[in-house]
């Protein structure tokens, strides 16, 4: 079997100045069993990446954003690794299949030449957890070079040519294992690929790929499009460029044989066609509606584009025109996408209200794609914090727990974008009564940062977004980045009670720009750190008489005032300092929002009506 040559590649605006050398996705990766830790090693670390391991099912992380990662396979199996850089203002794609056997240690390698025949690429792929490898390349006269201890080297053998016997040893510190194969070095290489297009088709479009040998001329081009269901047209021969129109959704294996009459190679590529249209409030089309979607409406805040013809805020699908922009017309996020994913209300322009119907459709899905993120966290990632301010907290008592990212020490530096989410214990909290305030954020005020605030009642989960939409990231900072409040119940059982962050929290840290047009969504890993308080509970019931069962806040306020409760806010008025009423309102909802901005300065008195019950308080209006 000839190396499996996997390339999805475009350099935007640079293809003709540039050689493809700069859009470098290549990548290696050891193999394992089932339950085993793979690693996967991208060749070029200067660059910014995004890695989709191909396993939806596990439930372990499956996208990752390091140049060196990992992922663990619970089940055997065929999957296929797609990673995604950027370069400066160039990007590529790759795809490699991972075999998962029953198998566990076992040394194996493949080897091809690379450009030239006398160059040749040795693929490991030998099985077991933790190895190390030892090359011997059989050309003692190159000296030094003739061993190496990587995964996957090349080696670089006399240009005559020749007969050589490579051998690999493995070992795991305990067993070891030996493969050798004697390998012919020609004069000549097909060194064959496949370009195919960096942008993943939809269904009926045209798709152009191209076979390509370097050096020299091969007539012979054979063609499989993997799409047996188009019949005729599956095959293609003698042409270096053809189109097809791939069937359905799915992935489709796609290959090219070249021949010269004596030399012959076959390279592979794969082709995902995907169902393109539009699922409201899925901005960054992974298949769900989360607070992560916040993202892609920030980076690309006001960019404009054609409406949806009959446009629908629902969660369904809606077929959209690609948006056509000067530039480079298309989000970089997990994926390549164009930008009508993030429009999503339809209306021709991404805004706050595209903001709203993320958070109108929560929670949805179109199709199972676990997006879980995992990075390796590095010395100098900021730190998330959550801290409560009780230690012993009676039960029925209101508690605030303050989100900080970033420390005096290490700060968060060149953010632009911050998601996390938190489960919480029903047992303890009233799921009505939680309330997120980020207006003391040191990332940003109302007007250049949007936020998300989403409580998942059914699945007991509190979901943060925030990011900025002015294109203009922030240098450093830390500090408070949000808070959030919440009432416990009455009844709730005495014991510890932890907030831990989920391990998808994941940050933005730059934003970069390429002639005003393109923008670059660099992901950070963060530590993180929870906090534990403990609830002074009891078994039964607390009568309602004695409860404190309403919160107003700020006290000290300028624009409008938070009023929350236990129980639905039956009626709520506003008194001045006289007695006299300025304001009457029956919201019926366990929280309202208090506008204030029209009142002079002074001292308000307000009545909240809830339960049977009427509580007051006062507020200080401030100018």
């Amino acid at each position: 079997m000839k190396r499996l040559i996997y390339f999805l590649l475009l350099c935007f605006g640079l293809l003709s100045s540039r050689s493809a050398e700069a859009c470098y996705a290549d990548f290696t990766h050891t193999n394992a069993c089932a339950g085993d830790t793979v690693w996967f090693y991208a060749l070029d670390l200067y660059s910014i990446h995004a890695w989709d391991f191909g396993d939806t099912l596990s439930g372990n992380p499956n996208i990752s954003h390091d140049s060196i990662t990992y992922h663990v396979y619970t089940q055997p199996g065929t999957y296929y690794v797609t990673h995604f850089n950027n370069i400066g203002a160039e990007w590529a794609y790759q795809t490699q299949m991972i075999v998962i056997g029953t198998d566990c240690f076992e040394a194996n390698f493949e080897a091809s030449c690379s450009g030239f025949a006398y160059y040749q690429y040795f693929e490991n792929h030998s099985i077991g957890n933790n190895l190390t490898y030892s090359w011997n390349f059989g050309d003692p006269a190159s000296g030094t070079a003739d061993t190496s201890s990587q995964v996957s080297p090349t080696h670089q053998y006399p240009q005559s040519g020749g007969i050589y016997t490579v051998t690999l040893t493995i070992s795991d510190g305990t067993q070891t294992d030996s493969y050798t194969q004697t390998i012919t070095v020609g004069t000549s290489c097909a060194n064959v690929s496949i370009y195919s297009p960096y942008i993943l088709p939809c269904v009926g479009d045209s798709v152009t790929l191209s076979c390509s040998a370097n050096p020299g001329s091969y007539p012979v081009i054979i063609w499989n499009f993997g799409d047996p269901a188009s019949g005729a047209s599956n095959l293609a021969t003698n042409v270096q460029s053809p189109v097809h129109v791939f069937s359905n959704i799915g992935l489709y294996i796609v290959s090219c044989i070249v021949s010269n009459g004596t030399v012959l190679d076959t390279a592979y590529s794969y082709v995902y066609v995907s169902d393109c249209r539009v699922w409201p409030g899925d901005a960054n089309f992974d298949g769900k509606v989360s607070v992560e979607d916040i993202l892609p409406i920030g980076i690309y805040y006001g960019t404009t584009g054609t409406a949806r013809v009959n446009a629908s805020s629902s969660f369904i699908p809606q077929n959209a025109e690609d948006w056509v922009t000067p530039g480079m017309p298309f989000m970089y996020l997990d994926d390549i996408l164009n930008f009508k994913y993030a429009d999503c209300n339809g209306d021709g322009v991404i805004n706050q209200a595209d903001a709203d119907v993320v958070f109108s459709n929560f929670g949805n899905s179109s199709f199972n794609n676990n997006t879980t993120s995992f990075m390796i966290p590095q010395p100098d990632d900021p730190e998330f914090s959550l801290n409560a301010d009780c230690i012993n907290c009676p039960a029925g008592n209101w508690v605030e727990v303050t989100a900080s990212l970033g420390t005096a020490n290490i700060t968060a530096n060149g953010m632009y974008g911050f998601t996390t989410s938190l489960s919480y214990n029903s047992e303890l909290i009233i799921p009505d009564s939680v309330i997120a305030d980020f207006s003391a954020s040191w990332f940003g005020n109302s007007q250049d940062v949007l936020t998300l605030f989403y409580n998942d009642k059914v699945n007991h989960v509190l979901h943060f977004g925030i990011v900025k939409r002015d294109s203009v990231f922030v240098p450093s900072g830390y500090g408070e980045i949000f808070n959030f409040r919440f009432k416990t119940k009455g009844n709730a059982p005495s014991g510890n009670y932890t907030f831990t962050p989920s391990i998808s929290t994941k940050l933005i840290t730059n934003r970069f720009g390429f002639g005003g047009f393109a923008s670059v969504a660099n992901y950070r890993d963060v530590h993180l750190s929870g906090t534990t308080f403990n609830v002074s509970g009891s078994n039964s019931l607390t009568p309602a008489t004695s409860l404190s069962t309403v919160k107003i806040y700020p006290n000290i306020a300028s624009e409008f005032v938070n009023i929350s409760g236990e129980y639905p806010l039956e009626g709520i008025i506003v008194r001045d300092i006289h007695g006299k009423i300025i304001a009457d309102y029956t919201p019926d909802t366990m929280q309202f929002i208090l506008p204030v901005e029209g009142y002079s300065a002074g001292v308000y008195f307000v009545s909240v009506k809830t339960n049977e019950q009427t509580e007051s308080g006062r507020i200080y209006v401030n100018r």
